[in-house]
């Protein structure tokens, strides 16, 4: 991946953290790599399968591909997580 990136400071509004920050934030987010979001938010506003093709290896985000875990699920697994910790 690259140091910097001509795109580093457009802004975007975050629906996951709740305020906008820089394209540099959202390319590497996640330990280094693109956050699972990446190319939802920034379809439409730049080549986001370009970006990702040129810039990491297949096996670097493999994630992106996969469909987040259900909401209920999710709230379900936090709960549990809760729980054995108040146990």
């Amino acid at each position: 991946m690259q140091s910097t990136n001509p795109n580093d400071a457009q802004p975007i509004y975050c629906g996951k953290l709740g305020h906008h920050l820089q394209f540099a934030y959202c390319r590497r987010e996640n330990n280094g790599l693109p956050c699972a979001k990446f190319r939802r938010c920034w379809q439409g506003r730049l080549d986001t399968e370009t970006f990702l093709t040129t810039n990491y290896d297949p096996s670097e985000i493999f994630y992106l591909d996969e469909a987040p875990p259900p909401k209920l699920s999710t709230l379900i697994q936090l709960i549990q997580k809760a729980q054995a910790s108040m146990d």
